[in-house]
């Protein structure tokens, strides 16, 4: 066997366990969205889970509301929140070409909380909508910071771990800011920013799974 032969047949198997991976990843993420659907605070029986799920929000029965109303909006939140962090993750760690830099260490949600932190102490909305507002202001943030470490890394040719580095520095930064916000503000707003930070899938909605 040649060289390139041997490395075609190590590439068809590296992609084949990839492939094999993915499904099994998928199998398992299934059942475990099937297993949040029906347990909770109210059991739901196979049947009419089933049933629920089939006819859809218009089922009329206790069931079709719980599972439509809030399980389902819940879960699916929470599955686009995941996968757009592991989204942001990968980048990063591909830009970077450092397995351990995130969102996190780059100062990018430090920046994202403290817009989110200005826009609840200030109470500002967007058509109406505090909660637009708030989302809006913390994406200005977010892409702020990363065109400021976009422009570092571009035009001063820093290095990835400088970068890194500077990201820290960043994140702490952002981080003293809002503690500053929290502790100014009413113990209201600083328990709205707290809950905000660690974040709350209790308030889920068909809104927030799109947004998301």
């Amino acid at each position: 066997m040649s060289s390139e032969d041997f490395i075609i047949r190590q590439y068809r198997n590296r992609i084949r366990k990839r492939v094999l991976s993915t499904m099994l990843v998928g199998l398992i993420l299934s059942v475990l969205v099937f297993l949040d659907i029906q347990v909770g605070s109210s059991s739901i029986a196979f049947k009419d889970l089933v049933d629920a799920v089939l006819k859809g929000p218009a089922g009329g029965s206790s069931a079709s509301f719980i599972v439509w109303e809030i399980r389902l909006p819940m879960t699916f939140t929470c599955l686009f929140v995941g996968a757009s962090l592991s989204l942001a993750g990968l980048l990063i760690q591909t830009i970077t070409n450092n397995p351990l830099a995130s969102p996190y260490t780059l100062g990018v949600t430090a920046g994202a909380s403290f817009g989110a932190a200005i826009a609840i102490t200030t109470g500002f909305a967007l058509f109406g909508q505090i909660w637009l507002g708030v989302s809006l202001a913390a994406l200005v943030m977010a892409l702020t910071v990363s065109a400021f470490i976009f422009y570092l890394g571009s035009k001063r040719s820093l290095t990835a771990t400088t970068l890194i580095l500077v990201g820290v520095i960043m994140n702490f930064f952002f981080q003293a800011l809002q503690q500053y916000l929290q502790y100014r503000a009413s113990p209201e707003i600083a328990q709205i920013i707290s809950g905000w930070t660690f974040g709350n899938l209790q308030r889920s909605s068909w809104i927030s799974a799109g947004v998301s």
